[in-house]
């Protein structure tokens, strides 16, 4: 038997929204001494197979005999690897390590079993907090959708302006507005595994997955619809139940600041003062034809039916969690005769200062640091940062890249 023993409570899947967020990966590392015996010079290494994060080492010193020791998390910094972790396209099986050493004598070795999931893999059953970094509301994806949807309420309320404006009934409007917007979009529903909140980890099809790419589930819906809401300052949430995730809405900005709500009694009070909305969010996919108040009614019926797990309330969830960095995904586009192949190298001169007309109805891309980017629609271009060496080609072009400056439409941006 060994002098001295060690447990380790951490999270056991461990995904790059978990390296970006504020979240702490190892909560408390415990060493007891099994002896009657003081061990004097004490001290261990915690690393990590394959290599997900920044070995530390920790000097504890003597320790007494039968003596319980307890590190806690501020005392042990570890440090995930971005590149690691945003790098992983699929789930692998990984591990704790701690070596427990008496001065240079090694007394204790143990793995510990940890999950390592794919960027767009997150632990739901685990760590229901981390669907929040999947909700994103500056992804430029949405500057179509949110366009639409003013258009689609334009009779009633002349922006999308949040709480702004006060009152229950125009959050409901703008609500309303995103919903048939992203109706239009005519995305194909996909069931998501049976049970998800019951596996290691659900992937999550990222914004441009789903407005492209035209298929989700419903915890991806539900994050689109959350996106969408955030992006126009309002305050989303996201309700799990089993097996199941629709979308709600704060009808006023500070009405709930809990974060995680796990007790159904807090949402019910909540519905019941006419202070949130939930809305079925699989409804606007094809084929189906409800209107926005049938997706308001089956929601509130799920949400007090169906086996409440939790809600997750982004705005508040954003004090330590952030959204996943935006990624632009091109296999998507279906015409593979339009896309472009980046030129090998960096053109010798930069191309002349002619202005490019605009080209409303055409697709572009971005080449910048040898990588392209797209395709964008134009309503998706003109709000992205733009630098004046970044290049710029649409099909109309024949492949010609001109500066972004020289485009007529992106002129405003560098004067």
């Amino acid at each position: 038997m060994p002098a001295l023993a060690a447990d380790l409570e951490y999270c056991p899947a461990v995904n790059f929204a978990v390296q970006q967020s504020l979240l702490t990966y190892i909560q408390k590392i415990t060493i007891r001494n099994l002896t009657n015996s003081r061990i004097d010079n004490v001290w261990f290494t915690l690393s990590f197979e394959p290599q997900f994060a920044e070995n530390i080492s920790i000097e504890i010193g003597p320790v007494m005999p039968g003596q319980v020791i307890e590190i806690d998390r501020e005392y042990i910094d570890v440090k995930l690897s971005f590149d690691f972790l945003v790098g992983l396209t699929e789930r692998i099986k990984g591990y704790n390590v701690i070596d427990i050493y008496s001065g240079e004598t090694l007394v204790y070795h143990e793995k510990y079993d940890v999950f390592l999931l794919a960027l767009e893999e997150c632990p739901v059953r685990m760590s229901p907090e981390l669907v929040a970094a999947f909700v994103m509301p500056n992804h430029p994806v949405l500057t179509g959708v949110l366009r639409k949807a003013s258009e689609k309420i334009d009779a009633f309320i002349p922006d999308l302006s949040g709480y702004q404006r006060g009152g229950a009934a125009f959050v409901r409007i703008q609500m309303a507005g995103i919903y048939m917007a992203l109706k239009d979009l005519e995305i194909t529903y996909v069931s998501a595994p049976p049970s998800f909140f019951k596996v290691m980890g659900q992937r999550i099809r990222l914004l441009d997955d789903v407005v492209t790419g035209g298929l989700g589930t419903c915890l991806d819906t539900s994050i689109l619809f959350a996106s969408c809401l955030e992006a126009i300052d309002l305050n989303p949430l996201i309700i799990l139940v089993d097996g199941h995730a629709f979308v709600g809405c704060l009808l006023e900005r500070d009405a709930c600041r809990e974060a995680r709500i796990n007790d159904i009694n807090i949402l019910r009070n909540l519905y019941h003062r006419n202070l949130i909305e939930f809305v079925e969010t699989t409804l606007i996919t094809k084929g189906k034809t409800a209107e926005y108040k049938d997706a308001v009614e089956i929601a509130a019926q799920e949400m007090f039916e169906e086996d409440f797990k939790c809600a997750l309330n982004i705005k508040e969830l954003r004090n330590y969690i952030q959204p996943l960095p935006q990624r632009v995904i091109q296999e998507y586009w279906n015409d593979s005769s339009q896309l472009l192949t980046p030129p090998p190298d960096r053109p010798a001169e930069l191309p002349d200062n002619r202005e490019i007309p605009i080209y409303n109805g055409d697709i572009y891309y971005i080449y910048m640091n040898d990588v392209i980017y797209g395709p964008y629609l134009f309503e998706q271009m003109i709000d992205l940062p733009l630098l004046p060496d970044t290049l710029i080609t649409t099909t109309k072009l024949g492949g010609e890249w001109y500066e972004a400056r020289n485009f007529e439409c992106f002129a405003d941006k560098f004067r």
